[in-house]
């Protein structure tokens, strides 16, 4: 295994801005705004020779309006309003509703319409994020943009602002086979994000999807941050993990390069589990927030239920830094699930919630947020005990889909 340190070095506007009557939406729990669907488009083919459904989208986009004020900052460990009020997350990711492999999608599924809409109207949510894959936005002729790939992206970030929330896009690299780490089809990718969404406030830039990369591979967690920090070249790797890698701060960099100033949000080592080395490679620059994905269980099947282990992994790093609770996961089928979620994740929010962290929750799914595809029946753990985790995701009704809704509308307020 040898290691190489590498050292860092036409748009679309969307009119998205809070809405007028934002608590009279959430006021709304019985219903939910109508998206009317248009047709299935055509496939474009991506460069592994895979194709790259494009799904649905409604015929016509929703009307808005941009905000008059500025765009969020990161001031100290919080992130700031246009309003001058902190933000803090309450939402889902979400993912299209393509025949890939893992994703519970089926033809009765919702679309992704209908859980952006449902995600505000019912759910109370000021946040979504959108995975975006490189191979499927440059799945067109010859490696070109895939137009209808944009144009679904387009429609679903300008619904999520009209409905006042933030609209968050990640590149996502896992469901087609892609880099594990940031590499230069990244720098491909943040340019032209950038560049298409660097005026809407409401949008930020999660730079990377779960950085993948081994501290196995690279001879130590110091090593390996390093190279999550400023790139390296990885190679005689056994898991096949060999790659030039760029670094967060290239990403960074690159983003910052088109004028942007959005949020943007470094994921943590491990697959988003381990901000441990923020204190010696945080990055530089203004406007930047980490992530992680602490859910009760950690990579390994290493729990992860007590206050002591939560103050470790992000809370104490929260005092610090502003840190984003993203993609909490922790149902049957999961690697993620813990059998006594019932007790513990009600402490979780708590927690949570007394350190002044939201969190974004995988995902409005069968068996994970929402009991079949009623995306306004939540799973619950009343009743139960224990949570099983061999249960079938898909027909599963136990789980933390309630608490996650009773806890957004108590906490959660439109973006203003």
């Amino acid at each position: 295994m040898i290691v190489t340190t590498v050292v860092a070095a036409g748009w679309f506007f969307p009119t998205a801005t809070p809405r007028a009557q934002g608590a009279a939406h959430r006021a709304v729990h019985g219903s939910s705004t109508a998206v009317t669907q248009g047709s299935i488009t055509t496939r474009g083919s991506v460069t592994n020779g895979a194709q790259a459904p494009i799904g649905t989208f409604p015929s016509q986009p929703p009307p808005t309006t941009l905000p008059t004020s500025g765009g969020f900052t990161v001031s100290g460990n919080s992130i700031l309003q246009p309003n001058g009020q902190r933000y803090v997350p309450y939402g889902f990711v979400l993912e299209w509703c393509t025949p890939m492999p893992g994703l519970p999608c089926n033809a009765a599924s919702p679309t992704i319409y209908q859980k952006i809409s449902e995600a505000a109207t019912y759910w109370h949510a000021n946040t979504v994020r959108l995975q975006v894959s490189w191979e499927q936005l440059y799945g067109g002729p010859n490696g070109t943009v895939n137009t209808l790939y944009l144009s679904q992206l387009d429609r679903e970030i300008q619904q999520a602002n009209s409905l006042d929330m933030v609209a968050i896009i990640t590149q996502q690299t896992e469901h087609l086979g892609g880099s594990i780490m940031p590499d230069s089809h990244s720098l491909t990718f943040w340019t032209f994000i950038a560049n298409r969404y660097k005026s809407d406030p409401l949008v930020m830039f999660d730079l990377f999807n779960e950085p993948r990369l081994s501290a196995l591979d690279v001879g130590g967690k110091d090593q390996l941050w390093s190279i999550w920090q400023n790139g390296g070249t990885v190679t005689g790797t056994t898991d096949g993990s060999d790659g030039t890698y760029v670094g967060m701060q290239t990403v960074v960099n690159t983003v910052r390069a088109t004028g942007a100033t959005n949020i943007v949000i470094a994921e943590g080592t491990g697959g988003d589990h381990d901000l441990s080395g923020l204190a010696t490679h945080a990055l530089t620059g203004p406007n930047i927030a980490y992530g992680t994905e602490n859910s009760l269980r950690l990579l390994g099947n290493v729990p992860n239920y007590t206050q002591a282990q939560w103050a470790a992994n992000f809370g104490i790093p929260s005092q610090t830094y502003p840190i984003m609770m993203e993609a909490f996961l922790g149902t049957p089928g999961t690697v993620d699930c813990d059998p006594n979620s019932p007790t513990v994740f009600p402490q979780l929010l708590s927690y949570l919630q007394a350190n002044g962290l939201g969190m974004i929750y995988f995902t409005l799914d069968a068996g994970e947020g929402i009991v079949g595809t009623n995306l306004e029946q939540p799973t619950t753990f009343q009743g139960s005990q224990t949570l099983n985790c061999a249960a079938p995701q898909a027909t599963n009704t136990v789980g933390p889909g309630q608490a996650i809704h009773d806890w957004f509308a108590a906490n959660s307020t439109p973006i203003g």
